[in-house]
């Protein structure tokens, strides 16, 4: 079974050759990893069909918060990996990431960062949840996918950031406002590892 997105190119707003060069990674990723589900990409004529191999969702209240951290540390550990094929997923969430009972799967891969929806031009992943960098920049990279993770993380072990409403906060983070809890060009300058390690499951010292 798979799950099929279609979209017309003339709403991939990348240019083609990057839009190509994209979908052909996002298929050498999905072979080459177990955490990313297999991935086939289509083109023909003026469509671009995504179609990724279905994975059974299991709902995170039926596991333990022991089992919550290793899945996180296990999906930091995967994430850095991706590293090697220079690799950015883009809008690490809650709605992306597919927890199995296993694995932390990562999903929706989408074919171009900017896009056409509903007549306007978008990036792909809201700019809350943008570093301040690939915001001024209007850019989704690295650092986006760290912040995410991190927000990811916090939420899924009961330890939600709390924020203003979204248009409240996609303001301030336009005129600069941090949330994180170091300041964030250090924080983008730990790993995956390091973030959960060090932020989202912190080794309790003993006096």
């Amino acid at each position: 079974m798979v799950k099929t997105k279609q979209y017309n190119l003339a709403d991939l707003l990348d240019n083609y050759e990057q839009i190509i060069a994209r979908c052909t990674l996002i298929e050498q990723v999905s072979q080459a990893v177990n955490f990313i589900p297999n991935t086939r990409i289509i083109i023909k004529d003026d469509i671009l069909l995504y179609e990724q191999e279905f994975i059974q969702k299991k709902s995170s209240r039926l596991i333990s918060i022991d089992k919550k951290y290793q899945l996180l540390n296990e999906f930091a550990f995967n994430l850095d990996s991706l590293q090697s094929f220079n690799f950015v997923h883009g809008d690490i969430n809650s709605s992306n990431v597919l927890n199995d009972g296993k694995t932390l799967n990562l999903i929706d891969l989408e074919p171009s960062f900017r896009q056409r929806k509903f007549r306007k031009k978008i990036v792909t992943s809201a700019v809350p949840l943008r570093s301040l960098s690939d915001i001024k920049n209007k850019n989704i990279s690295l650092e986006t996918d760290k912040i995410g993770y991190y927000l990811y993380g916090m939420r899924f072990v009961g330890k939600a950031v709390q924020f203003p409403n979204k248009r409240e906060l996609s303001k301030q983070r336009k005129q600069g406002m941090e949330f994180l809890p170091i300041q964030e060009q250090l924080f983008l300058q730990l790993s995956f590892k390091e973030i959960f390690k060090k932020l989202i499951k912190p080794t309790r010292k003993t006096s």
